[in-house]
């Protein structure tokens, strides 16, 4: 990878990762909840020609068990939303707020689980591998940030929001790593590519 490109992806890694902060500090989750698909984009442009190649027969086969998985989570959020909304069932009647944000959080982590199943079945090139893996921890993002809204937004929980405020950050600090260890493996396995044919 050339420097100047090197040097682009981790300048949008950093201020990624600041942004996070600053969402945090701000309290606003809405300007936190595209910090996963942000990063899985950076890593997508900077990956491209590894993206655009053929997955292997091994890594079809693992990928079998990852969209298991997929419907196994869609089928956990899709049931703690319903719980949620019978939970909340008098709450959602009268229009209170306080539900709304936990709730939107639950199904938007649905609609990532889902995606994440649908991209899988469409394994010709690695771009549906990052995009199910962006989906996956999208959702996962999704849920940990819907809990630390309502227990920011609950006077009797408000103690255990640092709990969450934790998960997120350590959440946030292993996709980082993750992208760096994935741009690191891409160009080795195109750059292999390159000297067997050359």
């Amino acid at each position: 990878m050339s420097e100047i490109k090197r040097l682009s992806v981790g300048l949008s890694l950093i201020l990624i990762f600041l942004w996070g902060v600053a969402g945090v500090l701000e309290g606003s989750a809405k300007m936190l909840v595209a910090l996963p698909v942000t990063i899985y984009l950076v890593l997508g442009l900077a990956t491209a020609s590894y993206q655009k190649l053929e997955p292997r027969q091994v890594e079809q086969e693992y990928r079998d068990k990852h969209q298991a998985m997929s419907l196994t989570l869609a089928g956990f959020s899709f049931t703690s939303l319903s719980l949620l909304i019978g939970f909340f069932k008098e709450e959602i009647k009268s229009a209170q707020p306080q539900p709304r944000g936990i709730l939107f959080f639950f199904a938007l982590s649905l609609a990532f689980f889902v995606a994440s199943y649908l991209a899988l079945r469409y394994r010709t090139k690695h771009l549906w591998f990052l995009v199910s893996d962006a989906a996956i921890d999208s959702g996962f993002w999704c849920i940990l940030l819907g809990v630390w809204v309502f227990c920011n937004e609950t006077l009797g929980l408000r103690s255990i929001t640092p709990l969450f405020l934790t998960l997120l950050t350590a959440f946030l600090i292993y996709l980082l790593v993750h992208v760096f260890f994935m741009l690191a493996f891409a160009h080795r396995f195109v750059d292999s590519l390159k000297n067997g044919h050359s």
